[in-house]
């Protein structure tokens, strides 16, 4: 079932825009995505100059019947159709892409997203109808886009790819728009903050560039936003009466200062919140940790592995004292958090995996997420995956989660995706993945 919001404009030949947001949803999801919502606030800002633009926003679960949809692109017939493209959407924007253009509804179409930002000239074949890629962060591009539209001229903005042209490269848009809150719109703020649950962001991107990840930046770049207009979404956190807050900056703490004045902010303006912050071990220090003692926080941190050559081979090399040192002093604040590994890594052997669990739990980690390693565009795994002889097998639907490797078969990994939904099931407790590794070790003792 959709949701829509629009903007109305009193020309009935004004131009026509709608943006289509396809997301997979869980239940304590705002039914407007965050991402979404930036862009449609550039867009109402650009309505300011251009009163005869008409904006709406298309939601459906990429789980619906996606030909309502199409039905509802064709009766509004919009002159600009503008869609994210993620890996979970990526087939089914193909599907209603084709859809429309085989039933003479040919809007000009504006793909973006992290499938977009990092594909290359294959995407030209998977979207043949597609009039522009933007890669990078998208609000002020699209706003370009649509500006060019009414004004008659070519648009000109970094990261905008017409169609024709060679995709090879990332660029990051030197304008994010982050600075300007959608939470400052009466027409976003109702539908992004009227759930108990929130997503939320304080920067974007990421400077490291470990293989398996998406979250790396366009061009490396960092963007961040200012302190004021942080402290004026959490005032609008109180306000609507937010109890939950999921942090989507990759690594909170990158730039500590500031991390540590925002964790001030938080604890004075929204002292009820319940925020869930992602982290790496090595960032935190007794200062940090202090403060999120007195704090109603969750810390995430992806540790993913501690073997050295796994480390290596993916191009994250923790620094083993330094990790022990923050679980212990976590541990003894009584801070919660909780610690992510992958399986499935290139050199990642079973044993080492269970070697990985066995060393947290020993140093008190009680809380912990394993993941299989997923094949996603644009990461080095992903760039390597042609050449690699085999080495990984992933599924060829989404997710692409790891199925073997040259290191883990293909009855290990499913070992592990079984532990994986026990520990789903048990709130992530360490302990149960301890007990079924102990009961694995036993087992193949007994059987060699």
């Amino acid at each position: 079932m959709s949701y829509v919001i629009k903007i109305k404009n009193n020309n009935a030949n004004g131009l026509r825009v709608v943006l289509l947001s396809l997301n997979w949803y869980r239940r304590k999801d705002p039914r407007l995505p965050l991402g979404i919502g930036y862009i449609y606030s550039e867009l109402m800002n650009i309505t300011k100059d251009f009163a005869t633009v008409e904006v709406e926003l298309l939601e459906y679960d990429v789980r619906d019947n996606l030909s309502d949809a199409v039905h509802q692109i064709m009766t509004i017939a919009p002159h600009i159709l503008g869609i994210g493209v993620y890996a979970w959407n990526n087939e089914a924007v193909g599907k209603i892409l084709s859809s429309l253009q085989k039933l003479g509804c040919k809007p000009l179409v504006v793909l973006g997203g992290p499938e977009i930002t990092y594909g290359g000239n294959e995407l030209k074949v998977e979207f043949p109808t597609a009039d522009y890629f933007v890669k990078g962060y998208g609000e002020s591009a699209f706003a370009e886009i649509v500006k060019s539209l009414i004004e008659k001229r070519t648009p000109i903005f970094p990261g905008i790819y017409k169609k024709g042209a060679m995709l090879g490269e990332i660029l990051a848009s030197p304008s994010s728009g982050i600075e300007s809150s959608p939470f400052s719109k009466p027409q976003l703020a109702k539908s992004l903050l009227g759930h108990n649950f929130l997503r939320w962001q304080t920067q974007r991107g990421c400077v490291f560039r470990c293989t398996f990840c998406a979250f790396k930046s366009p061009n490396g770049a960092i963007v961040e936003s200012d302190i004021k207009t942080v402290a004026f979404e959490l005032k609008k956190i109180k306000e609507m009466g937010i109890r939950k807050v999921a942090v989507l900056d990759p690594v909170f703490f990158l730039n500590r200062n500031r991390s540590i004045e925002i964790l001030r902010l938080m604890a004075s303006i929204t002292p009820d919140v319940e925020y869930s912050i992602q982290s790496r071990f090595e960032h935190l220090d007794s200062t940090i940790i202090d403060i999120l003692a007195l704090m109603n926080v969750k810390l995430e941190c992806g540790l993913q592995t501690l073997d050295r050559e796994v480390q290596k081979s993916i191009k994250r090399v923790n620094n083993f004292q330094k990790v022990q040192e923050s679980i212990e002093m976590l541990v003894s604040n009584k801070v919660r958090f909780e610690t992510h590994l992958i399986y499935g890594l290139p050199n990642q052997v079973m044993k080492s995996f269970a070697s990985d669990v066995f060393s947290l739990n020993k140093m008190g980690c009680k809380k912990l997420r394993i993941f299989p390693l997923s094949l996603l565009r644009g990461t080095g795994i992903a760039n390597s995956f042609e050449n690699n002889e085999g080495e990984i097998l992933f599924s060829t639907i989404f997710p692409r989660e790891v199925i073997a490797t040259k290191w883990m078969n293909r009855d290990e990994v499913f070992f592990l995706k079984g532990i994986q939904k026990k520990m789903e099931d048990s709130s992530h407790s360490i302990s149960v993945a301890v007990k079924s590794l102990r009961d694995y070790e036993m087992e193949v003792k007994n059987y060699a």
